[in-house]
């Protein structure tokens, strides 16, 4: 991270960003991770939530953490944000003093179950409109992206 208390000694994180207009949370996750890292992904679960007030623009925020696989592995990336920019081995990370306890969190998260999954919503018509995330036990005819 290019802007940290700290500038003696890294600070790893994962790469976020904030929301368009009207853009849906994995589109938003995507389009983060790309213009960060160069990387494109595919969604394959949402991790948790993160719900905080007088956050930006003095009002409360939602945090969404996904869950994605990579699609290409070159990474680029974004210089006025990023310092640097690594695949790390998970062990590695998770042990990093350089890594946040919420950030370590986020990630140990990740690696558990059970997930929640993009889910078309019957009698939802407007997909465009509305994002639903359910365990996919419980929608298994209507997962996003399956038949």
């Amino acid at each position: 991270e290019t802007h940290r208390p700290d500038l003696t000694r890294p600070f790893w994180k994962l790469p976020g960003g904030l929301l368009d207009p009207g853009e849906h949370f994995v589109a938003g996750v995507q389009r983060e991770i790309r213009e960060e890292t160069g990387i494109e992904t595919a969604f394959r679960h949402l991790v948790g939530l993160w719900h905080g007030h007088s956050y930006l623009f003095d009002a409360s925020g939602l945090y969404a953490v996904f869950r994605l696989q990579p699609l290409s592995t070159d990474i680029r990336p974004c210089a006025r944000a990023i310092e640097d920019c690594r695949w790390m081995p998970l062990p590695d990370y998770l042990a990093s003093p350089d890594v946040s306890d919420f950030n370590r969190a986020l990630v140990q998260a990740g690696l558990d179950e059970p997930a929640l999954v993009s889910v078309e919503m019957p009698g939802y018509p407007r997909p465009e409109s509305h994002e639903f995330f359910f365990p996919p036990s419980q929608f298994p005819a209507v997962v996003a992206g399956r038949p």
